[in-house]
């Protein structure tokens, strides 16, 4: 067969030539494709097991509890008072110290116990001091230093006090009930307090605070108050107020009013 009939032949059946072509691609894809999907099931399969090998992470829970506090507060009715420290309905009044200072009257006491500070609490001491021996006829006297500093009159000087024993003396706070050792020379002497018995020897006196006195201090006035003491004549001063001094202890001063109202002042530095 020459050429020139291939080509007639070509010519005349050249439809039939391209659906061969066609259907030889077919049969090729056909046959190629059970081996693609065979491929492609073994990558989804190991990428399915390789997801499945990844740990997994638990879900955290979501934090509302910034939103459960504002729902709270937006369900809890608010609380509205006329009273208290604000000023809307209470105008407090400001008044001039001493110096030309202002202050705020808050309380009400503060040109009164309420402004006062306590600087210093000293304890008043009794003391007992044997001093020797005397003789009035056939008598012996003995003779005892007697220093109570809670007397205004001469507290802090000792006063001479002469007792026998079993004899009492007017002038003395206490008695001598007995003497211990040599009369002329004793060891040691016991006395009968009103509230206790007590021994005094010629090397150890017998003391015990017997009460307080204090300073005292109100800034705002510029008053100061120097050896005050409980229940003395006249109490403080301030202003067009007179207080009286109820008691003094180590660490505090109790004050009252006329209508009895009192205040207890502790001392500055104490808590």
């Amino acid at each position: 067969m020459d050429l020139k009939n291939l080509g007639d032949t070509l010519s005349r059946h050249y439809e039939k030539v391209i659906l061969s072509v066609i259907l030889l691609a077919l049969l090729a894809a056909a046959a190629v494709l059970p081996f693609r999907v065979s491929q492609n099931r073994a990558t989804i399969r190991d990428a399915l097991d390789t997801v499945a090998r990844i740990p997994k992470k638990e879900n955290q829970p979501v934090d509302t509890s910034e939103m459960e506090a504002v729902l709270q507060r937006a369900q809890t009715d608010p609380q509205f008072s006329l009273s208290g420290d604000h000023n809307l309905f209470n105008p407090v009044v400001w008044k001039r110290g001493s110096r030309g200072q202002l202050f705020k009257v808050v309380r009400g006491d503060e040109e009164g116990p309420g402004g006062l500070a306590v600087t210093a609490i000293r304890p008043l001491m009794f003391r007992v001091q044997f001093d020797g021996v005397m003789e009035s006829g056939s008598t012996l006297r003995y003779r005892f230093l007697v220093t109570d500093e809670t007397r205004r009159s001469g507290g802090g000087r000792p006063r001479q006090v002469f007792l026998s024993p079993g004899v009492p003396a007017a002038n003395a706070p206490f008695s001598l009930t007995s003497v211990k050792g040599p009369p002329e020379n004793p060891e040691a002497l016991e006395i009968r307090l009103p509230d206790s018995t007590e021994v005094v020897t010629p090397q150890q006196p017998y003391e015990r605070v017997a009460g307080y006195e204090a300073d005292m201090v109100h800034e705002k006035l510029g008053t100061r108050f120097s050896n005050v003491r409980a229940k003395q004549p006249g109490g403080v001063r301030l202003g067009n107020e007179t207080y009286n001094i109820v008691a003094i202890t180590r660490d505090e001063v109790t004050l009252e009013s006329s209508t009895l109202k009192r205040w207890t002042i502790p001392l500055k530095g104490t808590p």
